[in-house]
């Protein structure tokens, strides 16, 4: 029974989509394995679910092409009468986001609204803010009823509270509960899931120099509030570890200043970067990408410090064959995206103060050396 019920929810949630549009006709749907891990089901569910939109009119089936929503026009026009709209919510978020953090963050979101029975649309923006107010409206248009947000990092603070700001407005205008996830603004008081960045923070960096590192250096990217707040951990336990304040900026480098995505393999153009580094014998990464990309780069310029770094990160997995890395800082991302999800279906509105924010605490793994 069981296994019928999810078969006949899936099957339930994807003709919502397909009837409201956001699976469109003509379009085609995911791979088997893609929606398998999308609803959390084996493939052999999934099977079930697409077979029975294939005998319901709504879906064709063709062998090594995939799965291909019908023309509207053969769908029954009875049900399409009688079938009531699904109840939407939607997560917008930077496109091409870090698998590190991000895979488990939106799987915590779209399991709480799965949950519900509600769809889920996955809305990915730029810095185009035009592209934006559009997006938003085509939401608008298809009765999105809740907004998941993830501000988007830029390269200074001042471009960071600027942009979202103004995203942040235009979901105030779009009239529907919205909550921000990992992030928050200083110029909007939102209600926000987060993680305790700053805290975790200052034990990595009580961990680096308890190993021995005598001259930590914490790389950084881009601007956002996690961002900072691990940048403020750092440079406040190096003052309370009696580093002067005057030397303490220079070891918080940007490896890819003004860009908004780098290649952590392009060695060729961080490599000016590590080569007028301060003198460093230990690396603080502000997350797996600018660690992995410090140690290719240090290898790529034969410098010695690459076999004998210490090394801590912050990331929600462990990393494996990072040579001296010796904890991380993990976040229970999916718990994150889950405990999003549920707020804003509450909704906001049901809470006392639909300002509140939420902190989740991180777990720290460490590594033999």
């Amino acid at each position: 029974m069981g296994k019928q019920y999810l078969h006949q929810s899936i099957t339930d949630k994807l003709l919502g989509l397909i009837m409201c549009g956001d699976l469109e006709p003509g379009g085609k749907l995911p791979k088997t394995k893609e929606l398998a891990w999308e609803f959390d089901t084996s493939t052999v569910t999934i099977d079930r679910a697409l077979a029975k939109l294939v005998e319901l009119g709504y879906l064709s089936r063709k062998a090594r092409m995939g799965s291909f929503i019908t023309p509207r026009s053969a769908w029954p026009e009875a049900e399409c009468r009688e079938r009531p709209a699904v109840n939407l919510y939607s997560l917008v978020m930077r496109d091409s986001p870090s698998p590190y953090f991000w895979k488990n963050t939106i799987k915590g979101i779209h399991d709480a609204v799965h949950e519900h029975d509600f769809g889920i649309l996955s809305t990915y923006i730029d810095e185009d803010l035009d592209a934006v107010k559009k997006i938003l409206l085509g939401l608008r248009r298809k009765g999105v009823r809740g907004i998941v947000f993830a501000p988007l990092s830029m390269p200074t603070e001042e471009e960071y509270e600027k942009f979202n700001a103004e995203i942040i407005d235009l979901l105030s205008d779009f009239g529907a509960p919205f909550i921000l996830v990992d992030r928050f603004l200083k110029s909007r008081n939102v209600s926000h899931v987060v993680s305790r960045d700053y805290e975790a923070a200052a034990a990595l960096t009580e961990h680096l120099l308890s190993s021995g590192s005598k001259n930590p250096l914490f790389l950084t990217h881009l601007y956002n509030s996690p961002f900072a707040a691990r940048i403020r951990g750092f440079r406040d336990t190096l003052l309370k570890n009696g580093f002067p304040e005057s030397e303490i900026g220079g070891r918080i480098v940007d490896i890819a200043p003004g860009s908004i995505l780098f290649d952590a393999n392009n060695m060729e153009l961080l490599a000016p970067v590590f080569r007028n580094l301060p003198d460093f014998d230990g690396v603080f990464a502000v997350n797996a990408v600018n660690l992995y990309a410090c140690v290719n780069t240090l290898a790529h310029l034969r410098d010695p410090r690459a076999g004998t770094l210490r090394c801590v990160n912050v990331d929600d997995i462990g990393l494996l064959n990072i040579p001296g890395l010796s904890m991380s800082a993990i976040q229970e991302s999916h718990r994150i995206g889950r405990l999003a999800g549920e707020i804003l279906i509450g909704p906001l509105s049901n809470w006392r103060d639909s300002t509140f924010h939420i902190t989740k605490d991180y777990c720290y793994r460490t590594y033999k050396p």
